[in-house]
């Protein structure tokens, strides 16, 4: 429920930012249903261990499609055209250098568990005191430690490729209207993005968060381009603005959910 009511809240605070950010006066927005888009990001998840996450790519592409097709700027909706068919040659790729970077965390605590059992078992082994023990075990704490991080920053350097295809191709895709939009960026720099959000989220705890979002709208602020052909026709929403809620109240709030 925790998980679900996430997927709902990504939803509606993409909404609570769109309703109160402006663009040369003209308000932007967010329709759609919360509901409806927390159900389809929840199938897809389900979908992922079912399909040894090869649904990533049309994971990605739904669940864009849907929030950009309620997406306005004034008077306008963006438009999405995209296929996860386009986007499964990277993931695959992303996918079996996961799967090594998985066994070479299995091989390194088969490693870890194999010298503690020599150390403890084999003839000859040295006296076993609390001392002893606690080196063993703190050695293997800081081992496989080490292991870990250093894949989880070998699996965000593999999978930054993935991400960089996406970024590029979401972005060509979207039209809002006659103005395009590109993102020009490579993979060194997603590559760099990334890990550097990830550490300053382990090294802070969690508590550095806001630096992570921080360094995210300035990589997209920096990258994205946009061909404002078309814009003198862009006019204000005759819709009714959102209601002046936030937070839990506009959760749930009827109107929340609309």
């Amino acid at each position: 429920m925790v998980f679900f009511l996430s997927l709902v809240g990504h939803y509606t605070g993409q909404r609570y930012r769109l309703s109160r950010s402006l663009w040369r006066g003209i308000r932007g927005g967010l329709d759609g249903s919360a509901w409806s888009y927390g159900f389809r990001a929840l199938g897809y998840a389900a979908l992922g261990p079912l399909t040894l996450s090869l649904i990533k790519p049309w994971q990605y592409v739904g669940l864009w499609r849907y929030e950009a097709r309620y997406t306005r700027l004034g008077s306008r909706y963006l438009v999405f055209e995209g296929r996860g068919r386009d986007l499964f040659k990277a993931w695959l790729w992303a996918v079996i250098g996961g799967f090594f970077a998985a066994l070479g965390v299995m091989l390194l605590l088969a490693l870890v568990v194999g010298l503690v059992l020599a150390l403890v078992f084999l003839p000859g082994k040295p006296t076993v005191t609390p001392q002893f023990v606690l080196t063993v075990v703190g050695g293997a704490g800081v081992l496989y430690v080490g292991g870990f991080l250093a894949v989880s920053i070998v699996w965000l350097a593999i999978t930054a490729r993935f991400e960089r295809n996406w970024l590029v191709y979401s972005a060509a895709g979207t039209r809002f209207g006659e103005i395009r939009f590109a993102l020009e960026a490579t993979t060194r720099d997603v590559r760099r993005l990334r890990i550097g959000n990830f550490l300053i989220w382990l090294v802070t705890l969690g508590f550095g968060w806001p630096f992570v979002a921080h360094r995210t709208l300035r990589f997209y602020a920096k990258t994205m381009h946009l061909d404002l052909g078309g814009i003198e026709r862009l006019s204000q929403s005759e819709q009714p603005s959102r209601p002046p809620a936030s937070g839990l109240a506009e959760l749930f709030d009827t109107a929340g959910f609309a």
